[in-house]
């Protein structure tokens, strides 16, 4: 009997515990109230971090470290983690974490993920009407990278919302308190330029602002500063990279360059833009044109090309029955560095044309430099009868 009495104190104690336990729960939320969802994160901190990567983390195919390397969806699955979010759940198909909202980017927000086939990336906002993206990307770049969008080749299939991100902020560059827009490159020559941008910033006025420079993303190195001695907010920033970074660029090169600023100890650094020096002057000749083994269905047109400058990276023919009509014959890339050449085709060998008799035809030399065409006149022979 005193064993069955022990076993029923026990019982009740055991339901009391639980009752309380209960009540307790119920008046944690208020009566007629739901309990306060989770704070969202802003998804302009999220691109800002993303973008403290560029150029650090080579890309790895099936990737998940920073340190080590990552792909696109482990790039996007890290930089969310940092923010308490995580979406290794939904890693190789990331199109699920969220809701696909379409293509529109004027419905977008910084922190969405940007969808394509085969391909993932952060969106980052607006910059120069474009929308941007930082993403993890392999062929040549093999790293991060902040970019258009329109610049990924795959197809784009949608724009996701995660429901834990915010639209608050812009994304277009801000990091921290500091924030850089309206880049632009001012006087491009051959060999100079000088790169500029506007910095804002909240709280202390920075202490230094300089520009790292190179030509690719992952060597660039700082080729100029400034100490700060005044409180303009914003104040733009600009640097003749001869006279004041000592650089001399090379004609026809695609540069890279990147803004930083040192604020309370600590350097921001702006997005990484690109410009491309002009090509250099090109003086080119054509002359002594001639047409030998004229038969009824080929011929072979000649002629002489003279040039200053780099030399020229092809050359070719245009050939029709009239000015209207020619087409591009034959081509040669030039892998020498003869100057004059003469430039000659077998329109049948070497054009793959069958020729008809008693016919006018037409041609023009060209030449290719700097990616630029140059032509000669167009010159004339009559096919035999």
């Amino acid at each position: 009997m005193l064993k069955n009495m022990k076993s029923g104190y026990r019982k009740i104690s055991l339901v009391l515990v639980l009752v309380m336990v209960m009540m307790a729960a119920v008046s944690a939320v208020p009566s007629g109230r739901k309990a306060k969802a989770a704070s969202k994160v802003d998804g302009s901190k999220i691109v800002a971090l993303a973008r403290s990567y560029e150029g650090k983390v080579p890309y790895v195919w099936g990737g998940t470290s920073l340190a080590n390397g990552c792909d696109c969806s482990g790039f996007i699955c890290r930089i969310y983690e940092k923010f308490g979010i995580n979406l290794w759940a939904n890693r190789t198909k990331l199109r699920n974490a969220g809701t696909n909202i379409g293509t529109d980017f004027s419905k977008a927000i910084p922190g969405d993920i940007v969808w394509f086939t085969g391909h993932v990336g952060i969106y980052a906002g607006m910059s120069g009407g474009y929308p941007m993206m930082v993403n993890e990307i392999g062929g040549n770049v093999c790293n991060v990278k902040y970019m258009r969008v329109s610049w990924c080749t795959a197809a784009l299939r949608g724009i996701i919302r995660l429901p834990q991100i915010s639209g608050e902020g812009d994304g277009t560059g801000v990091f921290g308190d500091v924030s850089f827009s309206s880049y632009s490159v001012g006087n491009i020559t051959q060999t100079n330029a000088v790169p500029k941008c506007s910095i804002s910033y909240s709280g202390n006025r920075p202490s230094e602002a300089g520009l790292y420079f190179g030509t690719s993303q992952a060597n660039l190195r700082k080729v100029a500063s400034d100490m700060i001695n005044h409180n303009k907010n914003p104040f733009d920033a600009w640097y003749d990279l001869f006279s004041e970074a000592g650089v001399r660029l090379t004609a026809a090169t695609q540069y890279y360059y990147q803004f930083y600023v040192v604020k309370d100890g600590q350097e921001f650094k702006s997005a990484i833009n690109s410009f491309t020096t002009k090509p250099e002057a090109v003086n080119v000749s054509f002359y002594n044109y001639s047409i030998s083994g004229v038969t009824t269905n080929n011929a072979v047109p000649r002629c002489s090309i003279s040039y200053s400058g780099v030399k020229p990276s092809s050359v070719g023919i245009y050939v029709g029955t009239s000015t209207l009509n020619m087409k591009k014959a034959a081509s040669d890339v030039i892998n020498h560095n003869k100057n004059p050449f003469d430039a000659w085709y077998n329109l049948r060998t070497e054009g793959g044309m069958t020729l008809k008799r008693n016919t006018v035809y037409y041609f023009r030399f060209y030449a290719v430099f700097n990616g630029v065409e140059y032509q000669s006149q167009t010159c004339y022979f009559v096919t035999k009868r």
